[in-house]
């Protein structure tokens, strides 16, 4: 059997000899591990759209649950990526999030366009790397069935949109605590503060315009997801802690590629 999908280079695999892996994430068909053969070569004529962070069209055979690439042809190279080490560890993380967002056989059309919409922001210089780094976080949450209540606190049912004070995230449940309930909660008996507020949560602090920013971005089209501006640093820094936290509690698990980039924003090795 050969078919033919559009598909964007995740992570390239070396296996030694004249021939690699490509992960793909396809829109129909989710995540593919395919077969290149000869894909080292210069003179070969799939090396071009086997590279990593390419977007590309690949006509791929099938045979007892195994792929291999016949021909491919290239649709957009993000080609600053490499030129840069926070903005290529941060490409990095976000393809290891969308490997492990999706599988073999299920459509994976919405977080493929966020993908591709956030590594062209990359490419492109357009954004902080922080805001595209919280932006994929967040939605691709939302889009895997994590989508966190942005709009009342969880004990008053005060509506927390319309405040010039800082609320509280449970990342645990995606629920928002306000500052009066948080207060009132710590001068409750211990027993009663795990019943009824969950001390226990992770409690991220989100400024008004970072809770505005997280809400956007819950809620825009794709095509528009990451057009906003944060101007304060301190906003900023809000959304992105809270983005972080609930994408890596909800998966149960830490990305090496996420340790790196942080190593490298650390040492100051980015633009």
């Amino acid at each position: 059997m050969v078919f033919s999908t559009d598909g964007f280079v995740c992570r390239v695999i070396d296996t030694g000899g004249s021939e690699k892996y490509i992960r793909l994430i396809t829109p129909a068909r989710g995540r593919l591990q395919v077969l290149v053969k000869g894909g080292k070569s210069p003179k070969s004529g799939r090396t071009a759209c086997s590279q990593l962070f390419i977007w590309g069209n690949y006509e791929i055979g099938e045979e007892g649950g195994r792929y291999w690439l016949k021909t491919g042809s290239v649709n957009n190279v993000f080609s600053t990526l490499p030129e840069d080490l926070a903005t290529f560890s941060l490409a990095s993380y976000l393809c290891e999030v969308a490997e492990e967002l999706t599988d073999e056989g299920e459509a994976a059309g919405g977080l493929l366009r966020l993908l591709l919409n956030c590594m062209y922001g990359l490419d492109q210089r357009l954004y902080p790397l922080a805001q595209v780094k919280a932006v994929f976080e967040l939605r691709a949450a939302v889009l895997s069935g994590y989508c966190p209540e942005l709009c009342a606190c969880r004990v008053c049912g005060r509506d927390c949109t319309d405040t010039d004070e800082t609320v509280y995230a449970d990342v645990t449940d995606g629920a928002l605590l306000c500052a009066h309930c948080l207060s009132d909660a710590q001068r409750i008996p211990t027993a009663q503060v795990l019943d009824e507020v969950r001390e226990a949560s992770v409690l991220c602090p989100l400024t008004p315009h970072a809770l505005a920013a997280a809400r956007f971005v819950r809620e825009a089209p794709l095509s528009r997801v990451l057009s906003f501006r944060l101007e304060r640093e301190a906003d900023l820094a809000s959304f992105a802690a809270f983005a972080e936290s609930y994408l890596l509690h909800h998966l149960g698990r830490g990305f090496q590629t996420l340790q790196f980039y942080k190593e490298v924003k650390r040492h100051g090795k980015d633009r």
